[in-house]
């Protein structure tokens, strides 16, 4: 028997799955959403999505399952230095944090959000070691690289990639911080590993969310397109809540706050636009 959802159970599902970790199923992805759920009716010996529902509505397990529907939904794997503009820029803002750093408060912190299989806070990690103004020995570095996908959040911590993560960095790079460890696997320098450490976290929890505070930079990029307008916001203005007085939210390129929300300073810097919290010393121009 062919598996096939009515769209009531896309709906019924599709909210379930909107309300508990703001993804939005868009009409052209429903087809994939449809196969997917149907593994997960299938592992659990089911025979309808509406049977499916329920069992994630009522049964006991329901947490785990919904863990299991969320990593196969969120399978988004990347590659080091994502965006090229966006490493150049990030390096440029390393510099703008020391010069107006307190040389007593030698404590970096940077919160890769929706990170996925790990690439990204180790690429900043690396940026940071190349970059020669954090000296390892000097300065306590902290990246923290978070993701609801606890699969992903197992491969990130393992730290073993495949010869696709590394499309566009130059061998030399690959070679300085990596360690080919079989035929086409890499695995990250142990210096670079201790820098950054990985948890699962769903930025649709507010009690989740308010665990990380006095972020200097937040990077959040190429997520928010799977929010609905409200999860946008509530999300945005949380990392807000998160940064440290003058810190910077870093998102996608193609992405803007526009008609989003209004609690942030623009800052303008090469090609990028970041948005900046103001400090505490000032008075808040926007309301939320």
């Amino acid at each position: 028997m062919s598996f096939q959802m009515t769209e009531d159970e896309i709906k019924l599902l599709s909210d379930y799955v909107r309300d508990y970790c703001g993804l939005l199923i868009h009409d052209s992805q429903e087809l994939l959403f449809q196969k997917r759920v149907k593994k997960r009716v299938d592992a659990n010996k089911l025979v309808s999505a509406k049977e499916y529902y329920h069992f994630l509505r009522f049964d006991s397990k329901w947490a785990e399952e919904m863990r299991e529907l969320v990593n196969i939904l969120t399978v988004n794997e990347t590659y080091f230095f994502r965006e090229s503009p966006h490493m150049e820029m990030f390096s440029n803002l390393l510099f703008r944090i020391l010069k107006t750093r307190n040389t007593d408060k030698k404590i970096l912190r940077i919160w890769s959000a929706a990170c996925s299989n790990g690439a990204e806070p180790y690429s900043l990690a690396i940026l940071i070691v190349e970059s020669g103004m954090f000296p390892l020995n000097d300065w306590k570095i902290e990246i923290v690289g978070t993701d609801i996908n606890t699969e992903m959040v197992r491969a990130a911590r393992k730290g073993v990639f495949t010869a696709s993560a590394f499309r566009i960095t130059p061998a030399q790079l690959r070679d300085k911080y990596f360690k080919e460890i079989e035929k086409g696997c890499w695995e990250v320098d142990d210096k670079i590993k201790r820098m950054v450490s990985f948890s699962q976290m769903n930025l649709h929890s507010a009690s989740q969310m308010r665990l990380v505070r006095d972020m200097d930079v937040i990077l959040c990029r190429n997520v928010l397109i799977y929010f609905d307008d409200t999860g946008k916001k509530e999300v945005v203005e949380r990392f807000y809540d998160s940064l440290a007085p003058e810190g910077y939210l870093v998102i996608g390129q193609s992405e803007s706050l526009f008609r989003i929300t209004n609690v942030y300073n623009i800052v303008p810097m090469g090609n990028a636009i970041l948005y900046q919290r103001e400090h505490e010393s000032q008075t808040a121009s926007a309301s939320r």
